[in-house]
């Protein structure tokens, strides 16, 4: 028997099939190169996300911190301020406000820091005749 030679239909062109290859291999070096940057731009964000945990845990602790001082200072400034829930310190108070709002609009800078300074020296004069 003999081998029979194969046509030249059948033979595979080479230059095709290197080219074929090549184009692959132009392909599978684009995947990489996209893999290696899709990489970098995870670990930027894995980079991201542990120092926004850490500054949360910082957040957190800061907290747990300031939480008894503010308390405290709630309730001191609940305590400053709970006279104020008498009715007599509201009108007080207001009426205060009423005469402060009077002067303002009745007097200068000056002329109301020269009533104050008359003022003074008038509660200074009857402190020292009791």
């Amino acid at each position: 028997m003999s081998a029979a030679v194969p046509s030249a239909a059948a033979t595979p062109d080479l230059a095709a099939v290197h080219d074929q290859l090549a184009l692959v291999a132009e392909q599978l070096a684009a995947l990489a190169d996209e893999q290696r940057r899709t990489r970098e731009q995870l670990e930027v964000v894995a980079a991201e996300s542990r120092r926004a945990a850490q500054r949360w845990d910082e957040a957190e602790a800061l907290l747990r911190d300031l939480t008894p001082m503010a308390r405290r200072a709630v309730g001191a400034a609940s305590e400053k301020l709970a006279p104020l829930e008498d009715p007599k310190y509201r009108e007080v108070l207001g009426a205060t406000a009423q005469v402060a709002d009077r002067m303002l609009r009745s007097f200068e800078p000056a002329g109301v820091r020269s009533i104050g300074d008359n003022l003074v020296l008038l509660l200074k004069t009857i402190q020292g005749m009791r």
